[in-house]
């Protein structure tokens, strides 16, 4: 763990901060006052995975009691039900593999857990309908979208015709990083943690650096505050999202920018 940008980081007051938002009903807050949210819950369980990824040393998920976690998701489920977009049905798919490497939370309302064939007939049938609108994606316009745009463009891989040569796209984002080594929604603009993480896992997709990776680097470590998470900005209060982009942009570039130093 004490190696490269994380041996900058006080990954003690980090999880002291993740854990004081842990709540009774089973799920993780905004904050300590606050009810427990699917979004936090995943970005603080996939925080603790990648910490324990990292260091072997760790024992971090052990502290989750899996069985209130599960009670807790399902009651979300039930409160929401048809309400609940997919980035959340999604949350709720990586919590179970961040806490028992599969889907605990498999319930007669999660159909698509069930596997049977009819519930497989469902999923290729959608399957096929979301290629269809892949096959469709208009083409990216680097004048009028943001980092966020581009890095999704980049995960669906539409048709090649429909994105900017790669060095364009390159040329993009580094533009996109600014004086204090954050990036911004766009070139010009100010920087925050989650266009850093946009710009700089989209900049990895493509094989590309950053401008200053460096400078990269500092951005992420300045966003810690003295409660142990991060902000999204240099001046700002700290939540579990923005820690989530912070770890995330850490462990890139440890993995894969090479900014490590031993």
């Amino acid at each position: 763990m004490k190696m490269g940008i994380f041996a900058r980081i006080n990954v003690d007051q980090l999880i002291a901060f993740l854990f004081q938002r842990y709540t009774e009903e089973g799920g993780f807050a905004t904050a300590p006052s606050l009810p427990a949210t699917i979004e936090d819950t995943f970005y603080v369980t996939d925080i603790l995975s990648i910490l324990e990824q990292l260091d072997k040393g760790l024992d971090l998920r052990s502290r989750i009691d899996a069985e209130r976690l599960a009670g807790f998701i399902r009651r979300k489920y039930d409160e929401e039900k048809s309400r609940l977009p997919l980035r959340l049905i999604y949350y709720i798919y990586r919590i179970g593999k961040n806490i028992a490497d599969g889907p605990v939370f498999s319930t007669e309302k999660f159909a698509c857990t069930k596997l049977t064939y009819e519930n497989y007939f469902y999923l290729q049938e959608l399957e096929r309908v979301t290629a269809e609108a892949k096959e469709n994606l208009p083409p990216l316009n680097l004048a009028r979208c943001t980092c966020k745009d581009v890095f999704f463009s980049l995960l669906l891989v539409p048709q090649p015709d429909a994105l900017p040569p790669v060095e364009t796209i390159a040329t993009w984002l580094r533009a996109c990083q600014n004086g204090d080594g954050g990036f911004g929604f766009f070139p010009g603009t100010t920087s925050f943690l989650e266009n850093s993480y946009y710009c700089l896992l989209a900049l990895s997709l493509i094989e590309a650096s950053p401008a200053d990776p460096a400078r990269a680097e500092q951005f992420v470590v300045s966003c810690q505050t003295g409660a142990g998470g991060f902000a999204r900005s240099i001046v700002g209060a700290p939540f579990p999202e923005s820690s989530w982009h912070a770890v995330n942009i850490a462990q890139r570039l440890e993995q894969t920018l090479g900014v490590c130093r031993t």
